[in-house]
């Protein structure tokens, strides 16, 4: 599996400084192209038979330019293209005619951190997430030039697909739940007052909340009276491994 990752890294290597450099610098007009390539990769099944972990392996290349394309938006707080990277059209998960929205991507859906912990033979909170972050640090050297500035702004993508997960499956009869970054878990979040009392992805969040302008693009709830209502049940969620 990881001889495989390093292929689909040297696979992606053109796509990804194409994406990046034309979603960074391009018109809102071309969003459909982003769009849509990263669909044919979400769509793309060659192995359907097999380990499950292996088949559902295949949609890493996918994975890898919704994290860029994410970091990308929150750079330009452009939301509208996060909601149709959330919720601009389907994919096909199980190779069949059916098709279903994106919703929201997370890395264990396609990568179980056990599975990827078990490969490289070590005990992490979040592999899976941390393997894309140092895989995707290059290709922002000349947007982000910053280490530091990078890790808050990849902080910032994690925290917001757990935010809109949570704000998406509100109503599931499960229970809350969603998907945890390694914004939780890297080595200096509890050691770093600065981070905690400044560059915590929570007061981004809650800026734009209190300043509105996320709601009109279908986010988070859709309005600050709903988004503080899921944000306590979020809160008091992360409570647990005391972060807020």
């Amino acid at each position: 599996m990881y001889e495989r990752a390093n292929i689909y890294d040297r696979y992606c290597e053109k796509l990804l400084t194409s994406i990046i450099c034309g979603s960074y610098w391009g018109e809102d007009s071309f969003n459909k192209i982003w769009l849509n390539t990263f669909k044919n990769l979400a769509n793309c099944k060659i192995m359907e038979q097999g380990y499950t972990s292996l088949i559902n392996f295949q949609r890493y290349p996918s994975l890898l330019l919704y994290y860029a394309l994410l970091l990308v938006s929150l750079i330009k707080e452009n939301f509208e293209l996060i909601y149709l990277l959330f919720y601009g059209f389907d994919t096909n998960e199980n190779g069949n005619n059916q098709s279903y929205p994106v919703n929201v991507y997370y890395p264990e859906n396609i990568i179980q951190k056990q599975v990827f912990n078990s490969v490289l033979q070590q005990r992490f909170y979040t592999p899976v997430n941390d393997h894309i972050h140092d895989i995707l640090r290059p290709y922002f050297v000349e947007y982000i030039q910053n280490d530091r500035e990078y890790s808050i702004i990849f902080d910032r993508v994690e925290y917001l697909i757990s935010l809109e997960f949570a704000c998406n499956k509100t109503n599931s009869k499960f229970g809350l739940w969603f998907p945890i970054g390694r914004y939780a878990w890297r080595n200096d979040f509890f050691d770093d007052i600065k981070y905690i009392n400044k560059n915590h992805p929570f007061h981004y969040f809650n800026r734009l909340a209190i300043e509105g302008k996320i709601f009109k693009f279908g986010l988070l709830g859709k309005s600050l009276e709903q988004y503080n209502k899921i944000f306590e049940d979020f809160k008091n969620r992360l409570a647990d491994i005391q972060i807020c």
